[in-house]
């Protein structure tokens, strides 16, 4: 694996919302080593409590299937809350409901889905993909 470059991501705050400890923590080095500075929440629903907050990201990262609220929801709800939000998703399963859920919230498909396992430098390159689909678009 090679290392991103320190400065790829240098600036921005990307929030995260991702409900397994280990693969939130990995994010977050990976992310951080990448520039980012990293705020995360363990589900959804932590995480739309914090944007209510007036807590200001750059880019939501967040996972599909998570309890209380998954990503396709919060993605839902943090468009009527800032529309301008770049969001990136990722997902361990190929669970079609929230996959189909997507779909229907994002048909033009400008909304990257990171497929796990993943190598951080495919993590940056989603986050940068998002950011660029985003400011395009």
């Amino acid at each position: 694996m090679t290392r991103p470059n320190a400065q790829r991501l240098a600036d921005l705050h990307i929030l995260v919302a991702e409900d397994v400890e280990a693969v939130r923590r990995t994010i977050e080095r990976g992310l951080s080593r990448a520039g980012a500075r990293v705020t995360s929440r363990e589900d959804g629903q932590a995480a739309l409590e914090l944007i209510l907050t007036g807590v200001q990201a750059d880019l939501l990262l967040t996972d599909l299937v998570m309890p209380r609220m998954g990503g396709a929801e919060l993605a839902r709800e943090v468009s009527k809350l800032r529309p301008e939000l770049p969001v990136a998703f990722m997902t361990g399963y190929a669970d079609t409901d929230a996959l189909r859920e997507l779909e229907l919230a994002d048909p033009q498909h400008r909304r990257p889905i990171l497929n796990k396992p993943f190598t951080i430098d495919d993590l940056v390159s989603a986050v940068t993909r998002a950011l660029a689909a985003n400011s395009s678009g």
